[in-house]
């Protein structure tokens, strides 16, 4: 008697337990004082419906998330489509005739990730392979759908997969100069997170100017850059990057002649100013071909001498602009 009672409180329990858990009902997903959230109380013509299984305020379980132009039917968890789904179209206008196409597969968090996609004729369009969407190839549809089954398409397929993966990391190297009375040099190392860089520059200037001074000048700076990908007329092989440079350290030399004294040194060690760059990028798999214009302006001061009673160097500005050339690599 004392088991028989035991499991049956056991059972009424869990019983209970499971009820205020899980529960069946409708919610409403929009935004109030900014805020995205699920609510009871909503208008179905403006906001998405979801009638299914509910847990703690949120779709999860078995149900259908409706729109007034679309539908998503099976499971959900925390809120977001998890698990299998079929995903109709419903609306059709001018504009998106899309009545009669369809998403099947598992979608993970919300997304699809190993997903179908059919045209109103029932014909295989698109695919998604562990969450990356894959372009479809240039072969009858019907080979399309058999291809999976064949190993050298799954290296296309890995290929694809690749292509769109985005790189964590990324490393420019570039250098620029010029040639002539005035020589300039630069050369940076850059690594990038994603899309944000952080680089080191080296530069230096070189000249013999029209009243025989000589000029000798070196420069170190720190830069941060942002790179993008972008396509152009359907091909997303380019990057754009566009960064600015901020000197450090540095030190200067002015040999000076006069009339009556011969390679008078003027040194100096402080110096000011700023780098601008920008340059764009052309992939061939994980390299790029780097090609850009650099811009800097550097201001040098405080010049001393050995020499006594003569009198010190006027500040010396350098202005100017050079291409640059270079090559980058992309890695995870």
């Amino acid at each position: 008697m004392g088991y028989k009672f035991i499991t049956f409180t056991f059972s009424l329990l869990l019983l209970t337990y499971t009820l205020a858990a899980q529960e069946t009902g409708t919610l409403y997903l929009k935004k109030i004082n900014g805020k995205i959230g699920w609510f009871e109380s909503g208008n179905a013509q403006k906001n998405w419906k979801y009638t299914g299984e509910i847990f703690e305020g949120k779709p999860n379980g078995n149900g259908v998330l409706r729109s007034p132009f679309e539908d998503y039917y099976g499971e959900f968890k925390n809120g977001r489509m998890h698990g299998q789904v079929t995903h109709k179209y419903e609306y059709e206008n001018l504009a998106t005739r899309l009545n009669g196409k369809k998403r099947v597969g598992e979608f993970r968090e919300g997304k699809p990730w190993n997903v179908k996609s059919y045209d109103k004729k029932g014909n295989l369009e698109n695919m998604w392979v562990d969450g990356i969407k894959l372009k479809k190839l240039d072969i009858p549809p019907q080979e399309w759908i058999d291809a999976w089954s064949n190993d050298s398409y799954m290296q296309v397929w890995q290929k694809e997969k690749d292509a769109h993966l985005p790189h964590k990391f990324k490393i420019h190297v570039f250098s620029g100069n010029t040639t002539g009375a005035a020589k300039t040099s630069n050369n940076t190392l850059s690594l990038y997170w994603r899309n944000y860089g952080l680089g080191f520059n080296q530069m230096s200037y070189k000249s013999t100017s029209s009243d025989d001074n000589e000029y000798n000048m070196q420069n170190s700076s720190i830069e941060l850059s942002y790179t993008t990908d972008f396509s152009f007329r359907g091909v997303n092989n380019y990057s754009a990057t566009l960064g600015i440079g901020r000197i450090f350290s540095g030190s200067g030399v002015i040999t000076s002649e006069t009339c009556c004294q011969t390679g008078i040194e003027f040194e100096s060690e402080s110096v000011s100013g700023f780098g601008i760059f920008e340059i764009l990028g052309i992939k061939w798999y994980d390299l790029e071909f780097l090609i850009g214009m650099r811009h800097f302006r550097l201001t040098y001061s405080d010049f001393t001498s050995k020499v006594p009673n003569v009198p010190l160097i006027e500040p010396f500005t350098i202005n100017g602009s050079h291409f640059i050339f270079g090559l980058a690599y992309s890695f995870q």
